[in-house]
């Protein structure tokens, strides 16, 4: 299956026009009955709190960079901002009743109380994404196109507002409906459990000769920026990486080649079998040392980890039938290694499926072991729920719960996590399949038999 893309879908869009002015923006307003005593705007690397007076009014003036879009933040609340240079935007707001009270004045106030219509017209036109996802391609594209004409017609109805302005938002509602195009095959899969997707032509046809290397677009855009970062990807797990480390390489873009190569650096996982290839062609396009010092700890790690390597050890675990086991005593055997602990779920899910894999390689050589990392507070609740639920195989429990070195070693953070090792003591996974998955059968089949 094909790892799931990020849905990235903004009912709102950062996005930075063209520089017009230097002039800073001039900022002001009066909260009634506030409760807190500033609010924070950020954006542009803005990041500014500006405290009111004991009327609830305030006032100040903001350098900014472009003109683009803002957030204000009031506590909980929030609000999207247009600000542009030479701007003068008044604020308003009941701190009691925020989302309908908020209202502007100013050269820019059209702008802004656009958005906030814009806000309610999409929370009145909000989708179930779960139902979105598991149509099928026609019905699919024949929703969003149905959304997307509404959205434009939406813009089109606004009157008064700039020219520009207006112009980025027409191209938001179309990255935003792009966007949704090109996850809908990994979602649908994903809920459908389908991987045989047949798209129509139309389907395809917007991807086609689709611009993934606007810079202008990228920086503007958030919605373009996700399908640029999707596209990539999607290319890594198509194992197309030489030719896409390629692209990137030549990318006359400085900002997109660090952020796509750093985004890249997500898929360096246990699981993926193009590790040295993905590394060594991001840290050729980065530039950014902290970021390449960091990747490079973070690759020798999983690197130690990979497949044929020796695995870590642990050494004197309590075994619950009494006595110490270390791993180097189970040499000679394939070890499936279950990391659980009592107040688990997921793990405790698994335990049905762990015990049909052991009668089922019952006398093969292949040993099952059950690491529990349940704290020295719950040994007891440890040791009576083997007991009770009657588990099988070699039932361990670490020696420092979750700073055991064995645990830390295997970069443990989530559970429950299974390894497999060799007789040899090497690591065959350092993230394998769960027992509940079928897929686990014909692993261990090549293995062992």
């Amino acid at each position: 299956m094909r790892k799931v893309l990020t849905l990235f879908i903004l009912l709102v869009t950062v996005i930075a026009c063209k520089n017009e002015t230097t002039n800073p923006v001039s900022i002001s307003g009066i909260i009634k009955n506030p409760m807190m005593n500033a609010i924070v705007i950020n954006g542009q690397h803005i990041n500014k709190t500006i405290n009111l007076n004991a009327d609830g009014s305030f006032a100040e003036t903001l350098p900014i960079e472009t003109n683009g879009y803002f957030t204000l933040t009031y506590g909980t609340k929030n609000s999207l901002l247009y600000l542009k240079q030479g701007s003068d935007l008044k604020i308003s707001f009941d701190a009691e009743s925020f989302n309908s009270s908020v209202a502007f004045d100013g050269n820019v106030a059209n702008e802004n109380n656009y958005l906030v219509a814009k806000s309610k017209f999409y929370e009145d036109n909000a989708i179930d994404y779960q139902i979105l996802f598991n149509m099928e391609p026609s019905g699919f594209f024949q929703a969003i196109n149905k959304l997307k004409t509404k959205t434009d017609d939406f813009l089109n109805k606004a009157t008064n507002i700039n020219a520009d302005f207006k112009a980025s938002e027409k191209n938001n509602n179309y990255f935003d409906y792009l966007v949704k195009l090109q996850v809908y095959p990994s979602y649908h899969e994903y809920f459908v459990k389908n991987e045989d997707i047949q798209l129509s032509e139309a389907f395809k046809k917007p991807f086609k000769d689709f611009d993934y290397e606007n810079e202008a677009y990228y920086l503007n855009f958030n919605n373009y920026r996700q399908i640029v970062l999707n596209y990539y990807t999607e290319a890594i797990y198509n194992n197309n990486i030489t030719t896409l480390l390629s692209e990137l390489e030549k990318l006359d873009a400085p900002t997109m080649k660090n952020d796509i190569a750093k985004s890249l650096s997500k898929n360096i996982e246990l699981a993926y079998d193009n590790n040295e290839a993905l590394y060594n062609g991001i840290i050729a396009v980065s530039d950014d040392e902290a970021f390449n010092k960091k990747l490079t700890a973070q690759y020798n790690k999983i690197k130690s980890l990979s497949k044929g390597m020796p695995s870590p050890k642990f050494v004197n675990y309590e075994n619950h039938k009494g006595g110490k086991t270390s791993l180097d005593d189970l040499k000679g055997t394939y070890l499936y290694i279950d990391i659980w602990a009592t107040w688990c779920a997921p793990c405790i899910s698994e335990i049905p499926f762990l015990k049909d894999l052991e009668k089922q390689y019952k006398g093969k050589n292949i040993e099952f072991v059950s690491i529990s990392i349940d704290r020295p507070n719950a040994y007891e609740t440890w040791f009576k729920m083997v007991a009770d639920k009657n588990l099988g195989g070699i039932q361990l429990i670490a020696d420092s719960d979750w700073q055991s070195q064995f645990i830390k070693d295997y970069n443990i953070i989530g559970i429950p996590r299974f390894l497999i090792i060799d007789p040899d003591g090497n690591i065959v996974s350092a993230d394998a399949t769960r027992p509940s998955d079928p897929k686990l059968i014909d692993l261990l089949n090549t293995l062992i038999l």
